[in-house]
Order: structure tokens, then C-alpha cells, then sequence
């Protein structure tokens, strides 16, 4: 009750639950894990939109895994890559990501040349 010159304050909204409460921040923090996900492999398709055969990314690493944790070095696994789909299938060039990056590893030395000579300038800006 409420005395002759005392204020009352009421809440517009009822006071939540605990177990509500805990829902909402497992609902908020799957929205954010989510979105963070979403976010870190949206360039994972990009050599599918262009037509090129890739090496299939590994969230968040793309293709660098194991060279990321320390299974193998960098060497070997350019080997393994160059077996598999320069020996065996017999590709020009194969589309890898660096992380979230696309990357084009090319096998060929004629389109490296044209790539570092003919073509330079469409290359320069990606570093």
C-alpha cells in the first residue's frame, strides 16, 4: 500500500525468471556463435561460384589445418596437394583458402607466367 506522500513505482515489465533468464542468454549467446560462423566461412564458396576446382575448407582454418597445428609443415602438405591434384587429376590449378582468404594455387608454368607477366595487374592488389 502506498502512504500519502510516497511514490509509487511499478515495473512495466515482470521480473524474469531465472530459468528464463538463463534461456534467453543460451538463445542470445547460439545467435551470436551462430552469426560469428556465418561470418567466418561466407568466402568458403568462392571458388564453387567460379567454377574451379578447390580443396574443401576446414571451419576456421580453410586449408591450412595441419600446418596450423603443427601436423605438418608447409612443404608437405604443398606435396600432398600437388599429388593429388596435379599427378592424379591432372589440374592446371586448384582454389584453396588461407584461413577465410581464397587462395589460387597454380601448377601450371605457362599460366604462372602469364599470371606474373601478361595478367600482373589483376593480381597486384591481392598482395
Amino acid at each position: 500500500t502506498v502512504q500519502c506522500g510516497q511514490t509509487a513505482i511499478l515495473s512495466a515489465t515482470p521480473a524474469l525468471h531465472p530459468s528464463r533468464m538463463f534461456l534467453e542468454v543460451v538463445v542470445a549467446l547460439l545467435a551470436i556463435a551462430g552469426s560469428l560462423y556465418f561470418y567466418l566461412t561466407r568466402h568458403f564458396n568462392y571458388w564453387k561460384k567460379k567454377g574451379i576446382v578447390y580443396i574443401q575448407p576446414k571451419f576456421p582454418f580453410g586449408t591450412v589445418q595441419d600446418q596450423f597445428l603443427g601436423k605438418t609443415d608447409a612443404g608437405s602438405a604443398g606435396q600432398k596437394i600437388y599429388n593429388e591434384y596435379r599427378k592424379e587429376r591432372g589440374l592446371k590449378y586448384v582454389g584453396g583458402f588461407m584461413f577465410q582468404q581464397p587462395s589460387l594455387l597454380v601448377f601450371d608454368l605457362d599460366i604462372c607466367k602469364q599470371i606474373l607477366t601478361k595478367d600482373f595487374h589483376h593480381f597486384v592488389s591481392g598482395g
